[in-house]
C-alpha cells in the first residue's frame, strides 16, 4: 500500500532524530507492527521452551512501529538508526513480521508466536557489516544449504525484528558461573532480522556476539550474518482423487528459489481433512517465474481413506499452527 500523501513528521520528546510518523497508510502509523495471522499471546511457562521476555535496551528503542533511538551491537557490526522525516516504506511492516514469525534460527529453532515483551520490530535505517561469517555455513562447512548472497545495508530503511531465543536452563548438573553485570550489559541474546523496506526482500538475519551463551566460562563466538528463509503454506488445485479415496493427486506452483520440494500434510485427523502444502523460501516477493508440479497428498491416518471434499489450509507465512 502506498504512503498517503498526508503523512507528517512529529519528533518524540526527548530523541533528537524522528520519533513518529502519523498519518501514514504503510509502515509507523501510531500503533506497534502485528501479524494478524499470528497475533501476540501471553508468554506459557513450558520448562526449557519457555521464551523470556526480550532484554537490553532493544524494547525501549521502539515506539509504535519506529526506532526511535540507535541500537549499536558488536562495535558497529550492526547500527539501527531511526528513520530520517521522508521515509516512506513501500511493503508492509506487519508482512515482515509475519515472515519472521514464520522462519528460524540458524540452528533450527523455530522463530514462531510472540509475546508483547519478547519482540521489538519497526522501522529504521540500517547499517550492516555483510563480511561478518555466516553461522550455517559454520555449523555445515561444505554441506550448508545453499542461499542468496548477503544482501548490502549501508544506512538503509528496513524493518528490523529483534527477538530473543528460546531461554538457556540446566538441570544443576552443569556448573555454570553467572555472566558478570558488564558481560551482561554487552551481550543481549539477540537475534535480528532485517528486511527490505521498499521489497519485502533482502532479508538479512544477523546473530549477536554471544547469542545463547549462558555462562562467564563458554568462549564467545560471532557475530554472524546469514540470509534467513521463510516457511509459506502454497496454495494448491486438486487434480483428482483416487476411486478409493486412498489418495489425492495436487497441483501447487513453485519458484526456482524455494529450498526444499514442496511437501504436502494432511491435517485435522477429524473432521474435513485439510491439506497443507509447504515450502521454504527467501523473503518477499516471487523471485522468478513459477513452475507447476503435481503432489500426492493421503489422509492423515495409515490405512484410512479421504471422505469428502479436501479442505484448504491458510496460505501465506507459515506459522505452524494456523
Amino acid at each position: 500500500m502506498v504512503p498517503s500523501r498526508g503523512c507528517v513528521a512529529v519528533a518524540a520528546t526527548g530523541v533528537v532524530a524522528l520519533g513518529l510518523l502519523t498519518g501514514c497508510t504503510s509502515g509507523p502509523s501510531g500503533r506497534s507492527l502485528e501479524c494478524r495471522a499470528a497475533p501476540y499471546q501471553h508468554r506459557i511457562a513450558s520448562g526449557d521452551l519457555e521464551r523470556d521476555a526480550l532484554r537490553g535496551p532493544a524494547r525501549g528503542d521502539v515506539a509504535n512501529g519506529v526506532f526511535v533511538h540507535r541500537l549499536v551491537l558488536d562495535a558497529g557490526a550492526l547500527t539501527v538508526r531511526p528513520p530520517r522525516a521522508h521515509d516512506r516504506a513501500g511493503y508492509q511492516g506487519n508482512d515482515a513480521l509475519c515472515e519472521v514469525m514464520a522462519s528460524q534460527t540458524t540452528n533450527n529453532f523455530t522463530i514462531g508466536r510472540q509475546s508483547r515483551d519478547t519482540i521489538a520490530a519497526g522501522l529504521a535505517r540500517v547499517t550492516v557489516d555483510a563480511s561478518r561469517p555466516s553461522l550455517l555455513q559454520q555449523m555445515y562447512g561444505d554441506a550448508a544449504p545453499k542461499r542468496p548472497p548477503a544482501a548490502r545495508y549501508r544506512d538503509r530503511l528496513a524493518w528490523v525484528v529483534v527477538v530473543s531465543p528460546p531461554a538457556v536452563r540446566f538441570n544443576g548438573s552443569m556448573p555454570c558461573a553467572p555472566l558478570s553485570a558488564r558481560e551482561r550489559a554487552s551481550r543481549h541474546n539477540y537475534l535480528v532480522f532485517v528486511v527490505d523496506a521498499q521489497t519485502g526482500g533482502d532479508a538479512l538475519l544477523y546473530t549477536e556476539g554471544g547469542y545463547g551463551v549462558p555462562c562467564a566460562s563458554i568462549r564467545v563466538s560471532g557475530p554472524y550474518v546469514d540470509v534467513p528463509l521463510t516457511a509459506a503454506s502454497l496454495p494448491w488445485r486438486l487434480v483428482s482423487m483416487a476411486p478409493n479415496g486412498s489418495a489425492a493427486r495436487i497441483a501447487v506452483d513453485v519458484t526456482p528459489c524455494d529450498d526444499n520440494k514442496p511437501a504436502a500434510f494432511t491435517e485435522n485427523p477429524t473432521g474435513p481433512p485439510r491439506i497443507r502444502v509447504r515450502v521454504s523460501r527467501p523473503f518477499g516477493p516471487p523471485c522468478g517465474p513459477a513452475r507447476t508440479v503435481v503432489l500426492i497428498a493421503r489422509p492423515y491416518a495409515v490405512g484410512t481413506r479421504f471422505v469428502g471434499a479436501l479442505a484448504h489450509a491458510p496460505v501465506g507465512p507459515d506459522v505452524g499452527d494456523g
